[in-house]
């Protein structure tokens, strides 16, 4: 056998990686199509409201919080599943002298401008967390 064929476990595992990391972004978006909706759906229900709330339109917004943190905290766990399958299938793609996923890799970071979803995601759920604390804010003055 030569050293850079890949072995049938490796196969497996390799195409695993990418197979899991395919449905973990596929997972991230609908998580992120969810929160957002959720968010639209309240500052829509609270509507004219917003900078006078009563009791119910606050424990609404605190619902909609609590869906901002179950996102967030989705987020991270899929980041770090993510980044464990790439972390394994990159190992394989080193040791057998593959390309496929160092070349896409090469090809984002010569983009200019552009964000890792790493950063990106929780940065849109931290602001629509800080938009509800200064409605909270603004309501209690």
């Amino acid at each position: 056998m030569q050293e850079s064929s890949i072995t049938d476990s490796e196969a497996l595992e390799y195409e695993s990686a990418l197979e899991f990391y395919r449905q973990y972004t596929d997972v991230r978006r609908h998580d992120m199509a969810f929160i957002t909706t959720a968010q639209g759906a309240v500052f829509t229900i609270i509507g004219k409201d917003l900078l006078a709330m009563n009791l119910s339109s606050f424990l609404l917004s605190g619902i909609a919080v609590f869906l901002l943190l179950l996102g967030l905290n989705s987020e991270r766990r899929l980041t770090a599943y993510m980044g464990a399958h790439m972390k394994r299938a990159k190992e394989i793609e080193n040791l057998r002298k593959m390309t496929l996923l160092s070349d896409a890799y090469a090809q984002v970071t010569r983009r200019k401008l552009l964000l890792s979803n790493t950063l990106t995601f929780p940065v849109y759920y931290a602001l629509f967390a800080l938009v509800w604390v200064v409605v909270w804010i603004v309501n209690m003055v």
